[in-house]
């Protein structure tokens, strides 16, 4: 069997990157909007979640992660509109591995929902090697509930994720706004 260690849940239900689908007037329902991962080379992977037709698991393979967690970005109001939820205050969940992990595998799991009430959203990791029946598995971690992002990469970061319709009727179209680091300098172009 396989074991999920420092399993963290949240929920999506719709966001820039998937419009809701139901009679709301909040254009995004979600406690975190993407998944984090910084790897063993101080890389960032950043995957936006959905609310999926059908169930979906990804993976992400990695050796001795620094750190990976469900995260909320977007802190602003009007993005939400939700006097009540107030899910531009909801908390980034990071989970901070001590000591090397080795290989193994950060696995996103989305589940789909038709409403907020459930969390649908779950990521954990799973080592490469599991321990013979009987013996212990040692792994330390700290998990942070947080505002901001522990991300401190240099060249920027992803801060919306939008889809759309594209040129064509079977196409996408994919829009990415990108914040921070190096961007700063360059000019602004069409």
């Amino acid at each position: 069997g396989l074991i999920g260690v420092a399993p963290l849940t949240s929920m999506f239900l719709a966001g820039e990157n998937q419009k809701y689908w139901g009679d709301d007037y909040r254009p995004e329902v979600h406690d975190s909007d993407g998944l984090s991962i910084r790897t063993a080379t101080g890389d960032w992977i950043w995957r936006p979640l959905v609310n999926p037709k059908k169930l979906l698991v990804t993976s992400f393979a990695l050796n001795n992660p620094r750190g990976f967690g469900l995260m909320q970005r977007d802190r602003k109001f009007d993005h939400y509109e939700d006097l009540e939820a107030h899910y531009q205050r909801r908390p980034s969940l990071w989970v901070e591995p001590k000591g090397n992990w080795g290989k193994g595998r950060v696995e996103l799991v989305q589940i789909p929902v038709p409403d907020e009430t459930n969390d649908n959203i779950v990521a954990y990791w799973i080592p490469r090697s599991m321990p013979a029946v009987g013996q212990a598995l040692d792994i330390a971690y700290r998990i942070n509930f947080q505002s901001e992002e522990p991300l401190d990469a240099a060249s920027g970061r992803v801060t919306a994720t939008r889809v759309g319709v594209g040129d064509k009727d079977d196409l996408k179209r994919i829009i990415l706004d990108f914040e921070g680091g190096k961007l700063k300098s360059l000019p602004d172009t069409a």
